[in-house]
C-alpha cells in the first residue's frame, strides 16, 4: 500500500499472523521496513500533528518487540526436540539483539528526519530509552555494551535529567 501507516501496520500484523516458527524470519523482515516507514512518515502530506501521532504510536508498537520476539523463541525452545534446541536459543539472542537494535535505529530514523521538530524528536528519545532499558533486561544478546553511553548524549538532549540506569550483571560500580 501506498499509505505510509497501513504499510506500517500491515508489517507489524504480519508478525502475528503467521506461526510460531515463522516469527524469527519475520521479524526480521519488519526490522528492515522500518527505517523507510519513518522516511515516508517524513515525506508523507500528513499534518506535523497527524506525523507525531502516527509516531507515537509506531513506538508503542515497537517497543515491547524485542520482549514478545525472544519469548516467543523461549516457547519454540521448550518444545523442541534436544536437536533443535540450540537453533532456538540463538534466534532468541539474534531477536533480543535485532529488537534493541530495532528501537535505537526507529530513534534514529526519527532524529535523522524530523531533527527540527522538538516534540516528533522526542519519541526518538522514548524509542533510545526503551532500547537502553531492553539492553538491561539482555544483557548477554550480543550486542555492543557502549550503545547506551554513546547514546546518553542524544538522549540528555531533550531530557537533560535522564541518566543511565545501572548496568546489569552482578557488581555495578554506577
Amino acid at each position: 500500500p501506498d499509505d505510509v501507516e497501513a504499510r506500517f501496520f500491515y508489517s507489524y500484523y504480519r508478525l502475528w499472523d503467521g506461526t510460531k516458527g515463522d516469527a524469527y524470519s519475520d521479524f526480521i523482515t519488519f526490522c528492515k521496513s522500518v527505517r523507510s516507514i519513518v522516511e515516508a512518515v517524513a515525506k508523507s502530506d500528513y499534518s506535523e500533528a497527524d506525523k507525531e501521532k502516527l509516531l507515537k504510536d509506531m513506538c508503542s508498537y515497537v517497543k515491547g518487540l524485542p520482549s514478545s520476539m525472544s519469548g516467543i523463541q523461549v516457547d519454540l525452545w521448550k518444545t523442541a526436540p534436544e536437536s533443535e534446541k540450540a537453533k532456538y536459543n540463538n534466534q532468541k539472542k539474534a531477536c533480543e539483539k535485532m529488537g534493541i537494535e530495532l528501537l535505537y535505529n526507529f530513534g534514529d530514523a526519527i532524529e535523522t528526519h524530523f531533527n527540527d521538530n522538538a516534540d516528533i524528536r522526542s519519541i526518538s528519545v522514548d524509542a533510545w530509552k526503551q532500547a537502553v532499558a531492553v539492553q538491561q533486561q539482555y544483557p548477554y544478546c550480543g550486542i555492543d555494551k557502549t550503545l547506551p553511553e554513546k547514546y546518553l548524549v542524544k538522549m540528555q538532549k531533550n531530557d537533560p535529567n535522564y541518566t543511565l540506569p545501572k548496568k546489569a550483571g552482578c557488581i555495578s560500580f554506577r
